[in-house]
């Protein structure tokens, strides 16, 4: 956030000083398309730390950019490339950063205008803007509701105006005003893609006004200078109040407006006056709790929760913070993990000392032993327990501890792989010594020859070198997917660190040969690249077979369907995933791969996924990360769905942490598909617009538990509203009294339609239900009473 010093001139009365603080760009809304001047945006509703950004073709689907650099104190984030005019440029819903001390909850977007050429600024304003609304419309909202703006605001930084030195006055503040109260009309609503034209009924305007209402009463500039007054001297402070403690402050004083507003609409709407009674509360506790934030900024006071901080940071990759899979950990290795992006942790850059030391706190509870490394987080003179540490440091890449792919490794050739970086074995080097060693003693010994590396006067085993170094990733010997590769070729994936093969670079030139000796002749025509001679037509079945099938799974159910000679060629000539060894295949080897591939069903619809199995299975089946189960399995059986990862990590950057965003055909009629943060998700069409189950634990039984997807009413595209459902709900029947189950065979046909893939009314009666027969309108044979009309 920017620094805004309040003092006061007691002489002159309470003048407010503001430091200088970022402006933001300014620009009109196109849908043109081309190249713009732009890289970079400001994030601002007030300004919001840690968030990043992606840009989205027109078309709502295709992923232009996947990642901005975190925005900064100021808003600030920015693009490795220019900006398209026309696209749209979105926060990401698993990397929305922090309002303050809390994450950030809402959902700002803005659309990129033909010719720009500064900041962006993203704010709920834009927002609305990027939903398609005029900004002729976004002005008469705000005006109706109390605040004048003009629409040649509409797209500037709200804060902007508070720089400077001078008295702040209801003017600066209104485009602020508006900002934070079409942000909290979005959030009561549950959905981040409504313009005012889906804001007309009348209990939608009285939430708009009420809200207007609530937010100027906090916000404005007779009441800055009263709370800035009344906490000049107070003696727990050890420095001024800024402008940034007293906004935040209003900023998480909405929250609870909200929270109000969202139980109003539930009970049948907003209706003037609703939220008068609770904004007494609010302004009672608005001096409390900007007392609270600076405080804490001036390194005091309340303390940062750790706990709540680990769950909005931590555990998408880590696990809940009962059963994380960092126990122990202090500050200091967490610190040096984001330093050094370990896993993708610099995002985290924004984190201040303090909370990274809460993080670590929180962390400290209940811990048996130090299973992380490090600090001794067990006590006395206990000994590191080397299959625990294997399992929450080794596991997830190498396999069970029974059955690991490093059978035999020493301490010593461990730690040079954590020194060299292997693998990306850095984060490792937090570990001791002895625990190093323990984890080495715990391995079963390796099976037979020597399997690592080293001299040796038996001529090298071969089969067992493969087994041991290679079967992980490439199957077993007789099946390889790495058939005929020669000696130079298996040394240049080596050098080239090839899908992270650099860690074999201990074996010896005989090693390899003996191993290149081992693999079987590949199986017709050229399996490696080059020139397979003669006029024969490469053959893209064997070369997909021998080259892919390993990743990307059998030709037939291929999860890389209709995809170019050239995408491939590009995912070649980018290593996407360790491809680039196939840089020895021919034009037109690529070009038969290609023919080869069955057709895409409606092309590339999320990016490029080309290396999502190098780290996750398919679908992700372990026990932790990045191969955690969750539902997954379950989703993949759905049609639809099956290996696209896309309908659920559309846009998802290999950052070590999860990155979930859905396509907009997947958004409920509530709102857009949202990732909660917390293991659930929120408005997905799937699931009915119904907060889903918990990811790790949770469970829907399809066949009884109905209501964890259908809703009563309309709200829904799901919803059940016909007939007598409401009588019948309210005397405590349940839906398959009446609905058979056993004639839902396309239950999940097409999640992404609004209509039902089987008629209701053909699922009534038989079976196990109350009811005989329906014909359209009559039930009969009713066990509960006689034929009636629905």
């Amino acid at each position: 956030m920017f620094k805004h010093l309040i003092s006061w001139l007691m002489t002159a009365g309470l003048l407010l000083v503001l430091a200088a603080c970022g402006g933001g760009g300014s620009s009109t809304s196109s849908g043109t398309t081309g190249l713009t001047a732009s890289t970079s945006g400001i994030a601002v509703d007030p300004y919001i730390v840690g968030a990043v950004f992606e840009e989205i073709a027109d078309d709502g689907v295709t992923v232009l950019q996947r990642a901005s650099t975190p925005s900064d104190e100021q808003g600030r984030f920015s693009f490795a490339r220019p900006l398209t005019a026309g696209s749209i440029v979105r926060i990401k819903v698993s990397q929305r950063g922090n309002h303050g001390l809390t994450p950030y909850t809402g959902m700002v977007k803005a659309r990129v205008p033909q010719g720009a050429n500064g900041d962006l600024v993203v704010s709920p304003l834009t927002t609305l803007v990027a939903n398609g609304a005029s900004e002729d419309e976004v002005v008469q909202l705000c005006r109706n509701a109390g605040i004048a703006i003009t629409a040649n605001q509409i797209n500037d930084d709200p804060m902007a105006p508070l720089a400077g030195t001078g008295s702040v006055s209801d003017t600066q503040l209104a485009l602020l005003q508006a900002s934070m109260t079409v942000n909290a009309v979005l959030e009561a609503k549950n959905n981040f893609d409504l313009t005012p034209a889906d804001l007309t009924t009348g209990t939608d305007q009285s939430l708009v006004t009420e809200m207007a209402d609530a937010i100027r009463t906090m916000l404005n500039a007779r009441q800055i200078d009263q709370l800035a007054s009344s906490l000049a001297s107070d003696p727990n402070l050890t420095g001024p109040v800024l402008l940034d403690d007293i906004i935040l402050a209003m900023v998480e004083q909405t929250h609870t407006l909200v929270n109000q507003a969202k139980t109003g609409m539930q009970n049948g709407g907003i209706q003037p006056g609703d939220l008068t009674g609770q904004m007494q509360t609010v302004m009672n506790q608005l001096p409390q709790t900007v007392k609270d934030i600076a405080m804490q900024r001036q390194g005091g006071g309340m303390q940062p929760d750790g706990a709540a901080l680990y769950a909005s940071n931590c555990a998408a990759c880590h696990g809940s913070l009962a059963s994380t899979g960092k126990p122990g950990r202090t500050a200091s290795q967490i610190q040096s993990a984001i330093d050094g992006n370990i896993g993708g942790m610099g995002y985290l850059s924004t984190l201040t000392a303090a909370e990274v030391q809460a993080i670590a706190d929180s962390l400290q509870t209940g811990i048996g032993g130090n299973s992380g490394g490090g600090d001794n987080a067990g006590s006395g003179t206990t000994q590191p327990d080397g299959a625990t540490l294997y399992a929450s440091n080794c596991a997830a890449c190498h396999g069970n501890l029974a059955s690991t792919g490093k059978p035999g490794r020493t301490a010593s050739q461990i730690q040079s792989a954590i020194d060299g970086n292997i693998g990306g074995m850095g984060y490792l080097s937090t570990l001791t010594a002895a625990e190093v060693q323990a984890i080495a003693d715990a391995l079963p010994a390796g099976s037979g020859g020597n399997a690592g590396g080293g001299n040796s006067n038996t001529p090298p085993d071969g089969i067992a070198l493969y087994n041991s170094e290679c079967a992980g990733c490439h199957g077993n010997l007789a099946n390889s997917s790495k058939a005929g590769r020669t000696a130079s070729q298996i040394q240049s994936a080596i050098d080239g660190n090839v899908g992270g093969m650099g860690y074999l670079s201990t074996l010896t030139a005989a090693e390899v040969q003996a191993i290149a000796d081992a693999l079987p002749a590949g199986s017709g025509g050229n399996t490696g690249g080059g020139n397979g001679g003669g006029t024969t037509q490469p053959d893209g079945a064997t070369l997909y077979a021998n080259n892919c099938a390993s990743c990307h799974g059998s030709l037939a159910s291929s999860s890389k369907a209709g995809r170019t000679a050239s995408q491939i060629q590009s995912a070649i000539d980018g290593n996407i995933g360790g491809m680039g060894y196939l840089s020895t295949l021919t034009a037109a080897e690529v070009q038969a791969i290609a023919d080869a591939l069955p057709a895409g069903s409606g092309g590339n619809t999320g990016g490029n996924y080309s290396d999502c199995t190098a780290c996750h299975g398919q679908p992700p089946n372990g026990n932790t990360s990045p191969n955690t189960a969750g539902a997954h399995a379950a989703h993949k059986a759905l049609p639809g769905v099956g290996t696209d990862c896309a309908v659920c990590h559309t846009g998802a950057n290999h950052n070590g942490q999860v990155d979930l965003g859905f396509p907009a055909a997947y958004d409920a009629q509530g709102g857009v598909a949202t990732d909660n943060l917390n293991g659930t998700c929120s408005n997905i069409i799937c699931h009915g617009g119904r907060t889903t189950p918990d990811w790790w634990s949770g469970s829907i039984n399809v066949d009884s538990q109905c209501t964890s997807c259908h809703a009563a009413g309309t709200s829904q595209y799901n919803s059940y509203n016909s007939g007598k459902h409401t009588k019948h709900i309210s005397k405590g029947y349940a839906c398959t009294d009446c609905h058979n189950t056993a004639k839902m065979g396309n239950h999940f046909g097409d999640l992404t339609t609004p209509a039902f893939e089987t008629d209701p009314a053909a699922t009534i009666g038989g079976g196990s239900t109350r009811v005989g027969s329906y014909d359209g309108k009559n039930c009969s044979n009713i066990q509960c009473h006689g034929g009636k009309s629905w």
